[in-house]
């Protein structure tokens, strides 16, 4: 088990730089594929060791992530939105609570106002959505 432990860790900091990489508009299909590989082999391992609700998690991740490579990008909100997921399952495979609000891909694709006010999004990313003075300059403080 503390193996799983060390190497998810590993698969987590690949699939968290693969997305800051693609955030940064660096090569998609390259980075797509590390942050799946990630994803899939943490599912994978999650089964063998009977963590079902990390596999459920992690699954569903995938799921919306794979069906995303026809677009040949990711907005900054699914983008974080991923993350929020890696941070979740970060979560469950050290034991602690959880709660990550999964999307269909219609609501994914479909609405960028409602990802970014979900659960799943730090508040200071749901703050971008609402309306603000911009004048003055915004500071956002995002504690990780």
């Amino acid at each position: 088990m503390e193996d799983f432990k060390i190497e998810a860790a590993e698969m987590f900091a690949i699939a968290e730089d693969g997305l800051l990489n693609i955030d940064k508009g660096l090569d998609f299909i390259s980075n797509y594929n590390l942050v799946f590989r990630s994803f899939h082999s943490v599912k994978g391992a999650a089964g063998m060791f009977d963590m079902e609700e990390l596999q459920s998690h992690m699954h569903r991740l995938e799921t919306l992530f794979e069906a995303q490579k026809k677009n040949g990008k990711l907005k900054k909100h699914q983008i974080d939105y991923f993350l929020k997921g890696v941070d979740s399952a970060k979560m469950l495979i050290a034991g602690d609570p959880c709660k990550f609000e999964h999307m269909s891909l219609e609501k994914f694709n479909a609405d960028e106002v409602a990802i970014e006010n979900s659960s799943a999004i730090p508040k200071a990313e749901a703050a971008k959505a609402s309306k603000v003075d911009r004048k003055h300059g915004v500071v956002f403080i995002i504690d990780d």
